[in-house]
């Protein structure tokens, strides 16, 4: 990805409302608007609450005797402050 969207995918700040990886000013450039967390142990976002991995994560969690966290739906703003893309579904 090269060009006029190079300052979103470094995480740069958008002009016009000074947030980075602002889901208003570049909606899509491979990934949703909304991602989901969890606010656990994971350090992955989800494109879908459905995937696989957040699931057998969660179900890890519940086998170790734990409490899952909650999935959370956020911006891609949001999703990408603390969380990397996950790799099985993006």
């Amino acid at each position: 990805m090269s060009g006029q969207d190079d300052w979103w995918s470094r995480g740069e700040p958008c002009e016009e409302d000074g947030i980075e990886f602002c889901a208003r000013c570049k909606t899509y450039i491979g990934f949703p608007k909304f991602v989901y967390i969890t606010n656990g142990w994971s350090s992955a976002f989800h494109a879908s609450a459905d995937c696989r991995a957040l699931l057998d994560g969660q179900a890890f969690v519940e086998r170790r005797g734990g409490v899952p966290a909650p999935v959370v739906q956020v911006t891609i703003a949001e999703g990408h402050r603390d969380h990397e893309p996950c790799l099985i579904c993006f």
